[in-house]
């Protein structure tokens, strides 16, 4: 149980690190418009098949700010990271440590073919 607590530690570390970058909003637009809406749908098919089988409702994305409090006490979902050299959106569907089922977009760097 304790490992699992230190994810979402780390994972918050490196949302708060690229999220607080002030050059990723100009490298964000070199992103794919129809792969960031691919991760949305999935992201949002994710979060509807997990709460229709819990019984809660589908929670609507929020963008992240930094410092914003996320007391995540399970994830659910969390978007793969594309092959592109570059910042990517990315999106965590989650529930926190009050029962509720949430969905955070942030962004993260993707996955460099040279990257090791």
């Amino acid at each position: 149980m304790r490992a699992l607590r230190l994810l979402p530690s780390a994972l918050l570390f490196v949302i708060a690190a690229v999220s607080a970058s002030p050059s990723t909003s100009a490298t964000l637009q070199d992103f794919p418009s129809a792969q960031a809406a691919q991760i949305e749908k999935e992201a949002q098919a994710a979060a509807q098949r997990y709460a229709d089988k819990v019984g809660k409702a589908t929670p609507q994305t929020e963008d992240y700010r930094y410092g914003m409090p996320l007391n995540i006490a399970k994830v659910v979902f969390i978007t793969p990271k594309p092959q592109f050299c570059g910042v990517v959106p990315k999106i965590m569907v989650f529930e926190d440590t009050s029962d509720t089922l949430r969905s955070v977009r942030y962004r993260s760097q993707g996955l460099c073919r040279n990257q090791r």
